[in-house]
């Protein structure tokens, strides 16, 4: 049996720079919230939306936006 390796760690500056920007983002996405305004994600290509209520749903929160098949 082929034992699986593990991937190297990345360099110290890397996981700092990742950490860093994971933060960012985070900060970003609680401010949007925090103001009204969802939050789009994309999983498996299917638009999914975080609502400022903390809802998850499919359904556009903007019916302006016309939808992309």
């Amino acid at each position: 049996m082929i034992a699986s390796k593990s991937p190297p760690e990345p360099p110290p500056h890397i996981v700092e720079a990742v950490d860093t920007m994971r933060a960012a983002v985070k900060k970003a996405q609680e401010a949007s919230l925090r103001r009204g305004i969802a939050i789009c994600y994309e999983i498996d290509g299917v638009m999914h939306y975080q609502l400022p209520s903390g809802e998850i749903t499919r359904e556009c929160p903007w019916p302006e936006v016309p939808k992309q098949d």
